[in-house]
């Protein structure tokens, strides 16, 4: 088995496999160390100095320029792409919902979440439970697609509501905290007060 990972710049390195195995410099260049997260879903990163030279290797990434894309796609990161969506539903009936995302991060979603449809009013929150499960949306991979059937409940006031995905944390005592919900990537989406990812409006009627 090779064992070229992200190894520092001495002659010795501590590796994914253990300390003390031999490495050439080569291996913790960008091109490598980015490959390498890739293939082993790095989620992870303690950039202080936990092995001898590790210092030295976050420096060549800083030099290189990958340090910061590094950092960002550590663990996962989704990317809403599109969310297709009626413009207007009546209550008590339903509507259909197809959203498009990438993980542009390094690994999948580990941990069970369940994801949610919130209509959101300035008066008035429903928050729907989908069926897709966030764990198979694959890092590195291509534009993941669901399609859920959204069921408007029959006494929702009628009104202008956001349309958004909340994906909380499953503990009962975190799931309501913002802090804990997943974050997608992307500008001028999040409510950061109730840890909501925005889709658009619908009118209900």
């Amino acid at each position: 088995m090779t064992d070229n990972f992200i190894c520092d710049t001495n002659s010795e390195c501590s590796s994914r496999f253990g300390s003390g195995s031999s490495c050439d410099k080569r291996w913790s260049g960008c091109a490598n160390s980015i490959s390498e997260a890739e293939k082993f879903q790095l989620t992870t990163l303690n950039d202080g100095v936990f092995w001898v030279g590790s210092g030295e290797v976050i420096q060549r990434w800083k030099n290189e320029g990958c340090y910061d894309e590094i950092r960002r796609r550590l663990g996962y990161r989704l990317v809403l792409k599109s969310a297709t969506f009626v413009g207007s539903v009546s209550r008590g009936t339903s509507f259909g919902l197809s959203v498009t995302l990438k993980n542009t991060g390094f690994a999948n979603i580990y941990n069970p979440r369940t994801v949610y449809a919130t209509l959101k009013s300035t008066t008035t929150r429903r928050d729907i439970r989908l069926s897709v499960d966030p764990r198979h949306w694959d890092s590195g991979g291509a534009n993941e697609t669901f399609t859920e059937q959204i069921a408007v409940p029959a006494d929702l006031p009628v009104g202008t509501y956001e349309l958004s995905l909340w994906l909380p944390d499953q503990a009962n005592t975190l799931k309501n905290d913002p802090k804990y919900a997943i974050r997608m990537a992307n500008n001028g989406t999040w409510n950061t007060t109730l840890g909501l990812n925005k889709l658009g409006t619908i009118q209900v009627k």
